[in-house]
């Protein structure tokens, strides 16, 4: 495997294609298995498409060959002010990865069976960027929504949901990201809610960047992935179940029973697929992370 440098990032890859997925998975080792599990899961039912995985435990990773490039993440990605803020290294995605066309996708999340990918890439072939979203919002979990629009004006504010994103790299694309790193960095909010020990959420960088921009993404209620906290009428459903879905999400600091049941049978089934061992089974962000304890 060759070595090559883009944007003063250090790359391991077979070669680059023009689609791929970029996954993150720092901090915690508990990221990287799960990035693991998400990699066999798009193998399994897209054998041809590219991974691209952003992390700083690249020596030591189990099946990196699952894997068809490795990012070492800068340290500006993951620092703010001297102390290290994991969350903030989704808001430089754009910069992270090798593809022309994009799908990020947080880790905590499965590949529902027989659901593909590249159908999105299709979708959204004349789409510069895009977020799963539930459109345009009132109020704001992440900060005082009066204040957010006293400093940035009455432009529409949505509610995003940063575990699956499309983008392009294009001049619109960089646009939007470099003011969402730039709300982040510059922080004005003083409501914003630390999420993670961070900042702030990614999401509400995310958000306001939009504001800023006039950016947002290409349709209201755009959820191609699974999260029952979102939709927990769907929650006792098998993933098999969930027509409209293409991945099943476990994100949040406590998963319910029937959540992690699903995911560790997808997991292992994936893995067995492979002809791997010992997948990733679900536990508690709140049992392994600390700074999950509040959010």
């Amino acid at each position: 495997m060759g070595n090559n440098i883009i944007h003063n990032i250090t790359i391991n890859m077979k070669e680059q294609k023009t689609r791929g997925v970029l996954l993150i998975g720092i901090g915690h080792s508990n990221y990287y298995r799960m990035a693991v599990v998400l990699a066999a899961s798009i193998k399994v039912n897209e054998p041809d498409l590219p991974i691209c995985f952003v992390t700083d435990n690249s020596i030591q990773i189990e099946h990196a060959h699952l894997f068809d490039c490795i990012v070492v993440p800068t340290e500006k990605s993951i620092t703010q002010k001297g102390n290290t803020e994991y969350i903030k290294s989704k808001l430089f995605m754009y910069q992270f990865s090798p593809f022309d066309e994009t799908i990020f996708l947080d880790v905590d999340q499965v590949m529902i069976d027989g659901r593909q990918l590249l159908p999105v890439f299709d979708a959204l072939k004349d789409v510069d960027v895009t977020f799963s979203n539930t459109g345009p919002a009132g109020e704001s979990i992440w900060a005082d929504m009066a204040e957010v629009k006293s400093l940035y004006g009455d432009a529409p504010f949505w509610n995003f949901h940063s575990e699956f994103v499309y983008f392009k790299k294009c001049p619109v694309a960089k646009k939007y990201f470099d003011a969402a790193i730039k709300v982040y960095e510059q922080n004005k909010i003083k409501s914003a809610t630390r999420f993670a020990n961070a900042t702030m959420a990614d999401e509400l960088a995310f958000q306001v960047a939009a504001m800023i921009t006039g950016i947002y993404p290409h349709l209201a209620n755009w959820l191609p992935n699974f999260w029952y906290d979102r939709d927990r009428s769907l929650a006792t459903k098998y993933p098999y179940e969930l027509e409209q879905y293409i991945t099943y999400s476990i994100g949040g600091k406590l998963t319910p029973q029937r959540v992690k049941n699903n995911y560790n049978t997808l997991a292992k089934y994936y893995f067995a697929k492979l002809g791997l061992s010992h997948p990733y089974q679900v536990e508690d962000k709140i049992n392994f992370l600390p700074e999950r304890k509040m959010n």
